[in-house]
């Protein structure tokens, strides 16, 4: 009777040891297929708005531009004390032979360093007139150049290339703008064929994501073919509903081939949609891109210092309309100097109802779904 208790008894503690062991092992298992055996009460808990600081909620939804004659360590601590999600690079450092690429990795390096969270660094390098990284290591092959998707994916592909060798891991590009009038300002910027913008631009953004550089195509919902420059005024898209989603094709062609993790705004006004606020600021257009187009990735929204946002509001008061219309990320390229009153007041939003708390922890759980990707 003896032998048969401690016969038991060793059998207890092997039963225990074994799974206790593979309790772990599951646990600590790279693949998440086994994570999902585990009992749910052993899953590790997801994060909830209230186990996130408020303040690292509202950090990671900021972008702030750097320019060459900035001090990088200004930058590094905005980084650190704000807890921001991301850094565009507005210029390059440049010396005798050209850009200084060493400078850059050491700003990005330090950049890195200052950050909790891994930063998103980004650049605009559409290639043509806007590249601000010029030289023979950074292909300019420009978008009304590219006209086949072999030649899409390749240009980005070998521009992810030098730019993830300078600790660059976003590219605002490809623009999706449709423009046939060489008197557009978007003219020497777009896709020629408006029939291919989709399928061009869904090649380089395959193109710089097998690269390990997230595509942010802009801007949504597309400027008018005209002269008129958000950065200096308002652009209306004067256009019925049904020519609006005509306008728009492009973008839901692109959304349905499912590459696309971020995508920017355009400042530009939508009458037929909503004619009080322009699109990066309105509910309306912005739920049209969720709702009717199907996307579900972080939506970016172009500089807030542009004059279409500018002449009508604060960065404060643009910053908040922003996110409680349904932007997941705000942009302050021109004047990063403005990132910590503009923070405080997206904070201050929350804590008084103005913006909920629950429209914070979305906007930030798209943001860190990206960054799970870098």
């Amino acid at each position: 009777m003896i032998q048969l208790a401690v016969m038991i008894k060793k059998l207890l503690i092997v039963f225990i040891l074994f799974t206790g062991s593979l309790a772990l092992f599951l646990l600590i298992s790279p693949g998440t297929e086994y994570k999902k055996l585990l009992p749910e009460i052993m899953q590790p808990a997801a994060p909830t708005h209230e186990s996130v600081p408020l303040t690292t909620q509202v950090g990671q939804l900021f972008a702030i531009g750097h320019w060459a004659n900035m001090v990088a360590s200004t930058t590094a601590a905005r980084v650190r004390d704000l807890q921001l999600g991301s850094v565009i690079i507005m210029s390059a450092p440049m010396f005798e032979y050209g850009v200084d690429e060493q400078m850059i990795r050491t700003w990005t390096n330090n950049w890195q360093a200052a950050a909790e969270t891994p930063l998103i660094i980004s650049i605009d390098q559409e290639g043509g007139v806007v590249s601000r990284l010029r030289g023979s290591v950074h292909i300019q092959t420009a978008q009304p150049n590219i006209t086949d998707e072999a030649t899409a994916y390749g240009v980005a592909s070998e521009r992810a290339v030098a730019l993830q060798t300078l600790g660059i891991n976003a590219n605002y590009a490809p623009v999706l703008d449709s423009s046939v009038s060489p008197d557009s300002f978007m003219y020497p910027r777009v896709f020629r064929d408006p029939e291919m913008i989709a399928p061009l631009a869904d090649a380089m953004i395959r193109g710089y994501q097998d690269n390990a550089v997230i595509a942010v195509p802009k801007h949504f919902p597309g400027h008018p073919d005209t002269n008129d420059d958000s950065h200096l005024t308002l652009p209306r898209l004067d256009m019925t509903l049904e020519e609006y989603i005509v306008h728009t094709q492009q973008f839901t062609d692109l959304i349905k081939l499912g590459d696309t993790q971020m995508l920017m705004t355009a400042h530009v006004l939508v009458p037929a949609l909503d004619p009080d606020f322009p699109a990066t600021v309105s509910p309306i257009v912005l739920a049209d891109l969720r709702e009717r187009i199907g996307y579900d990735g972080v939506i970016i929204t172009d500089d807030l210092a542009m004059q279409a946002i500018s002449d009508r509001w604060s960065y404060a008061e643009s910053a908040v309309l922003a996110l409680k219309a349904g932007a997941d990320m705000v942009m302050l390229a021109a004047e990063p100097e403005n990132a910590s009153s503009t923070v405080q007041a997206v904070i201050e939003a929350v804590e008084s109802g103005e913006l909920s708390r629950e429209r914070v922890f979305e906007a930030y759980s798209r943001v860190m779904e990206v960054k799970r990707g870098l």
